[in-house]
């Protein structure tokens, strides 16, 4: 069996119509010669979708990020020390970056005491 011709724009406002006037999909598939998938395709609301994410993905997880955070919060460890504990493929100004972005942690560089 060959497939119907696409949707034209007549029939598409015809079964927005009848559906606005509560008429439900099957007996608008059957009122227009369409599937009721069709139908319901055509009534169905749009998905909004998202802006796209640009860029490369991230090198830490959030499992990474959190584990991170938490040594750095026990004021123990540099950020090289940090990098290390953390044994992901981040660098060490990415392992700083992190730091400098959580809001409620106040970060320092540590004093040499040697």
């Amino acid at each position: 069996m060959p497939p119907k011709p696409r949707v034209s724009d007549e029939e598409r406002g015809r079964i927005q119509g009848l559906h606005e006037a509560g008429w439900s999909n099957r007996a608008i598939a059957r009122r227009v010669g369409r599937s009721d998938q069709t139908v319901a395709r055509i009534v169905a609301p749009k998905a909004p979708t998202g802006p796209k994410k640009l860029g490369p993905p991230p090198v830490m997880s959030d499992r990474e990020v959190r584990l991170v955070v938490r040594k750095a919060a026990t004021g123990d460890f540099s950020a090289s020390q940090i990098k290390d504990l953390a044994s992901s493929a981040a660098s060490l100004r990415t392992v700083q970056s992190v730091l400098a972005s959580v809001d409620w942690l106040q970060y320092a560089k540590m004093d040499n005491t040697l």
